[in-house]
């Protein structure tokens, strides 16, 4: 049997396929034209006096990580027009912020700023979430959405330095420390609160060494913890003040827990 051999048939290229090719020619095109703006912008900006903010802000131990493009953002551009309107004395016109209307502002003045904007962003100093901070140079000197502080953190670390977080007291009983949290129902302790329940389980294990359990009583961080507790309890049933993780540090709790373990049903 002859085998017929079919021609390939080539469909000529509809209107729909030309308006494609032409739509991502185009679109390169845009996307090309876009990129060397930026790259413009950016050559422009390296040789202006306001560098030394993109520096500071962006590349010098930068306010957000794994930007390496930072130059071909929207936000990028957005925060070079509010820079140059900070120094032209015109960012906070039109804004709640009254008291800087018409207020320019130094190189100097934006940089200290945003130095102390990155001291807010180590460990060691308050706040302990540091989400927030990490925002972009436009969000940074004005952002009308946000909330609080936010709002202008350019103008914030203008007046106001940042906190120290409070280092946690070493806590050499952190089983006891636990169970009295829990017995107590303490919640959502802060770094100081922390430091002051702390103290005051180190001051009573260490008045504890002198005592002996009763026999029918397990030598546990539980039932250290129990002890401390109904001393604490006892304490403050004769007045009506809640108790509160200060009460763990009072100049009296030493000759309280002295008294307290003498009167305890866990003690020989």
């Amino acid at each position: 049997m002859k085998i017929i051999k079919r021609k390939k048939i080539v469909l000529p290229e509809t209107i729909t396929d030309k308006f494609k090719q032409g739509f991502k020619e185009l679109n390169n095109k845009l996307i090309l034209e876009e990129e060397e703006k930026t790259e413009d912008l950016l050559d422009k900006l390296r040789k202006s006096n306001i560098w030394v903010i993109v520096e500071s802000f962006y590349i010098d131990n930068p306010i957000v990580n794994g930007r390496k493009d930072f130059w071909k953002t929207k936000s990028f551009e957005k925060g070079i027009k509010m820079v140059r309107k900070a120094i032209k004395g015109t960012l906070f016109n039109d804004t709640e912020f009254l008291a800087y209307k018409d207020r320019k502002f130094t190189i100097e003045e934006i940089l200290s700023s945003i130095e102390t904007h990155k001291l807010a962003l180590n460990p060691e100093y308050k706040p302990i979430d540091k989400k927030f901070l990490k925002v972009s140079l436009d969000q940074f000197l004005f952002n009308p959405y946000a909330k609080h502080i936010g709002k202008s953190f350019f103008l914030y670390w203008m007046n106001n330095n940042p906190i120290m977080n409070i280092p946690l007291v070493e806590d050499m009983y952190p089983e006891v420390t636990d169970a009295v949290i829990e017995m107590f129902g303490f919640t959502n302790l802060d770094t100081r609160e922390m430091n002051q329940i702390t103290k005051g389980v180190s001051l009573f294990e260490s008045l504890f060494e002198a005592v002996t359990l009763s026999p029918v009583y397990r030598n546990t961080p539980e039932t250290h913890a129990k002890i401390l507790h109904d001393i604490i309890v006892t304490i403050f049933s004769f007045v009506d003040i809640e108790i509160q993780p200060r009460n763990f540090v009072s100049p009296k709790m030493e000759s309280w827990i002295v008294k307290g373990l003498k009167d305890s049903p866990y003690i020989v």
